[in-house]
């Protein structure tokens, strides 16, 4: 989610709560104020059985109102089946919100051992609650930091999240730190058509390197089909006065036909890609990343936060 959207979900839901009277003018505007308590903010707003937030493809053949959604998952699982990829080892998803499409991906892929990361507690709690097993466990964190020991991870994924990072070379640079060498990295996001180089460019520095395949068709077809359902989930999440007050930047936030971001996808200003880009392997002259403190091995994540 971008700084931009987020700003909009902070609003809604700071709004939300001075209407109903659970915090002070004052409370709200510290609670404003901390990055990490924007995004618990977002995630206690009323997402009902919502558990993915990303703009979907389309077609799809899953059985689910969140399909398009999950179908983007099958798609990047698709990219790292051709470059033969059998359906195991150690997975982290960075920024995986409510958990849904890495709970889909582990119960398509049951010989993989997954960990879901979101900066969100709320956002983690209720993947703790709806989606932990054995095989996938969730864990508060930094994306820019993550908690975890180097080369320890077989795939990382990261869906339509970067864009909160800017340029997002520090997220890339720990993706590359935490992926074994020759390891896959997932990627789907979006930024304005211009700006697609740098971050191609981002990415080859980290040493994660692959074609960004533009899905903006896909995209934008999957936000037409799945319009009344997100307008649905809109009439929920923000019910009236709040959400009548902002209309028009919800429907962007969503992404609806008719919106600014739909009508960005619909004329190519803003470009949609996906990813499966790969790790250098080491070779002379490439430097292994220097352990730190702060890491820990994946198998190592308590399971109190999970």
């Amino acid at each position: 989610m971008s700084h931009d959207l987020l700003r909009v979900a902070v609003l809604l839901a700071t709004t939300a709560l001075a209407v109903g009277g659970g915090f002070s003018w004052r409370r709200i505007a510290a609670l404003r104020g901390s990055r990490r308590n924007q995004y618990d903010l977002f995630y206690r707003l009323a997402w009902g059985e919502t558990t993915t937030n990303n703009y979907g493809f389309a077609p799809s053949p899953i059985a689910s109102p969140q399909r398009f959604q999950l179908q983007m998952y099958d798609e990047l699982c698709k990219l790292l089946e051709k470059a033969g990829w059998v359906g195991s080892g150690r997975v982290l998803e960075i920024s995986c919100g409510r958990g849904g499409g890495l709970s889909h991906l582990a119960s398509r892929h049951p010989a993989i051992r997954a960990v879901g990361l979101d900066f969100s507690r709320v956002a983690v709690a209720f993947c703790g609650s709806h989606h932990a097993t054995d095989r996938l466990r969730f864990v508060a964190g930094d994306a820019r930091v993550l908690p975890f020991a180097d080369a320890c991870f077989d795939v990382v994924i990261n869906v339509e999240a970067s864009n909160a990072f800017g340029t997002g070379d520090a997220l890339f640079r720990e993706v590359a730190r935490v992926l074994r060498p020759g390891g896959a990295f997932l990627y789907a996001d979006s930024r304005m058509s211009h700006n697609v180089p740098k971050i191609s460019r981002s990415l080859e520095s980290a040493g994660l390197h692959g074609e960004l395949r533009d899905i903006t068709e896909n995209v934008r077809r999957s936000c037409e089909e799945d319009t009344p359902r997100r307008l649905q989930q809109l009439r929920d999440a923000a019910p009236w006065p709040i959400g009548p007050l902002l209309a028009s930047r919800l429907k962007s936030y969503a992404g609806v036909t008719g919106s600014r971001m739909y009508e960005k996808f619909r004329t190519h200003k803003r470009e949609y890609f996906l990813a499966c880009l790969r790790r250098e392997e080491p070779g002379p002259g490439i430097p292994s990343s220097a352990p730190t403190a702060r890491s820990i091995a994946a198998s190592e994540i308590s399971p109190q936060l999970v």
